[in-house]
């Protein structure tokens, strides 16, 4: 898959699960610990803006579009997306 598939469909999942509620909507909850483990993994790299805004999204569980694409544009350049590149294999 293209790098920039993988951001934008990173970008997407950041700020649709980011905030999600356990009680309402459990099903989804392996998908925000997965988000919240990439936000966290930026947020202590030495990633410098992004690691900066990752902080600020992990503290208030919350991102902008911005936000999400600064994190999700250096989680994809920086590899760090492998642990959950199964969210990008493509059907066949």
């Amino acid at each position: 898959m293209e790098t920039t598939n993988k951001i934008k469909i990173l970008k997407s999942m950041i700020m649709r699960y980011i905030r999600i509620d356990r009680w309402n909507e459990n099903s989804k909850a392996a998908i925000n610990d997965d988000i919240c483990w990439l936000v966290e993994v930026v947020a202590k790299s030495n990633l410098g803006f992004a690691s900066e805004v990752a902080k600020t999204v992990a503290t208030y569980k919350k991102a902008s579009e911005k936000q999400a694409y600064i994190i999700a544009r250096a989680a994809v350049e920086s590899g760090l997306e492998e642990k959950i590149s199964y969210y990008f294999e493509e059907e066949e």
